[in-house]
């Protein structure tokens, strides 16, 4: 729900002091509805953009990066967002948590469940010690070959175990 985001950051700014900005990049049929319920607030719409360069670069020097999609499943933008060694606040009802850690000793981000809970966990990650290291540490565990070797190990092992079973 990209609305979260708007209302997470009219929270931040308005009721908690926070001073942020929010860039949305991309575009699709929200877009203009999205603009008009933040014109009060310091958001920026880059619209699409083609270059991949200058999307790396926006999350390069990005504080956090938000994922409030209630359905993503891997979501590769909050994949790209951790190889900048940029952490991600996701929707918790989404599949994002399960590679952020946020439980784990070395977390890359954070999950909420509203725009309030968004709010807390950015301003904790914004006021808190720098989570890049573990995000980009993370985002290392995704590499192509390392995903295609679990996929094939998962692939091998469930054929072994239906073929037992049989």
């Amino acid at each position: 729900d990209p609305h979260l985001s708007i209302e997470a950051l009219e929270i931040l700014t308005k009721e908690m002091g926070v001073s942020a900005q929010l860039v949305v990049i991309g575009g699709g049929p929200l877009s203009e509805k999205l603009k008009s319920n933040s014109a009060h607030l310091p958001v920026s719409f880059t619209g699409y953009i083609a270059n991949v360069e200058l999307i790396a670069d926006i999350f390069s020097v990005a504080d956090l990066s938000l994922a409030p999609g209630p359905l993503e499943t891997f979501c590769l933008s909050a994949l790209e967002s951790l190889s900048s060694g940029t952490p991600v606040v996701a929707n918790s009802r989404s599949a994002v948590g399960e590679f952020l850690g946020e439980k784990s000793t070395n977390p890359c981000g954070a999950t909420a469940s509203d725009s309030y809970e968004f709010a807390v966990k950015i301003k904790a990650i914004l006021e808190g010690k720098s989570l890049r290291k573990a995000a980009r540490a993370k985002a290392l565990e995704f590499t192509w070959e390392k995903t295609m070797n679990n996929l094939l190990t998962l692939h091998n092992t469930s054929r072994v175990e239906v073929a037992q079973a049989a």
